[in-house]
């Protein structure tokens, strides 16, 4: 009997064969990983935070933020507080109107996603909008309610 565990984000795995009696060895060989996934790093110089900062004091959004300048909506949030700038406070992305017909699209069979994407917000935003205002979602394709 051979047990093998992959350790996906190391590369290694590990072979455990039993050895005779009740121990077994353990060993650990790394992977060939031909296609090494590589975290992109984008480093801005004072002048693209300055232009960063700037942009988001405009009225532009983290979102908007992260397109422009190419980086994590992490860094973005970092390079804002660094530099004392204070976060907008949350606002609703949908009126009261858009959520009811948000309803009425979801309603005649499009999915959270679809509909996210019809008003122009994330999928998550028209769950959450929907659970404030008590529209019963569908489960999700093979799951069920309980």
């Amino acid at each position: 009997m051979v047990l093998i565990a992959l350790l996906s984000n190391s590369g290694l795995s590990s072979t455990i064969r039993p050895g005779g009696g009740s121990s077994g060895t353990l060993h650990t060989a790394r992977e060939d990983l031909s296609t090494p996934v590589q975290q992109r790093q984008v480093r801005l110089e004072t002048a693209q935070v300055d232009e960063l900062v700037a942009a988001y004091r405009g009225g532009s959004s983290i979102r908007e933020l992260v397109a422009q300048f190419g980086v994590n909506r992490t860094t973005a949030l970092e390079h804002l507080k660094r530099r004392g700038v204070a976060r907008r406070p949350a606002t609703r992305k949908l009126t009261d109107e858009q959520v009811q017909e948000a309803a009425e699209f979801y309603r005649a069979g499009n999915s959270l996603v679809a509909t996210g994407e019809q008003f122009g917000v994330d999928g998550s935003t028209i769950k959450r909008e929907f659970e404030r205002f008590g529209v019963e979602t569908r489960a999700r394709r093979g799951w069920t309610r309980s």
